[in-house]
């Protein structure tokens, strides 16, 4: 695969999660509710916005574009498969650790009353 086309009305979630995982570029535009917003929500967290498309035609330019140029598909890849080895989106530890820190505070906000 070449890279991921994202549904508009309803966004990869998983399947967006595991081709990013994979290095594969995911193109994307956000919704209106949560289920349009997901893969929008990973390229911010894994630092490629690039690869969010704020309209229509801007998602059909970026597909195309990404199609068809090889030397920005293959930058767009490296920096997909960087951002996955050391971004927050695939950082379990940060996530314990946040979750860890949540769990706490509402132990804290139960325990008090």
């Amino acid at each position: 695969a070449t890279m991921l086309l994202d549904t508009l009305d309803y966004n990869a979630h998983v399947s967006g999660l595991d081709a990013l995982w994979a290095g594969l570029p995911l193109v994307t535009m956000a919704g209106a509710n949560m289920a349009r917003r997901c893969g929008a929500s990973f390229l911010r967290t894994q630092y490629v916005p690039e690869l969010l498309a704020r309209t229509p035609q801007e998602y059909i330019s970026l597909s195309v574009k990404l199609a068809t140029d090889p030397p920005t598909l293959q930058r767009v890849r490296r920096k997909v498969e960087e951002e996955r080895l050391t971004g927050r989106l695939f950082d379990t530890q940060q996530w314990v650790n946040e979750f860890e820190v949540m769990l706490r505070a509402m132990w804290e906000v139960a325990a008090a009353n």
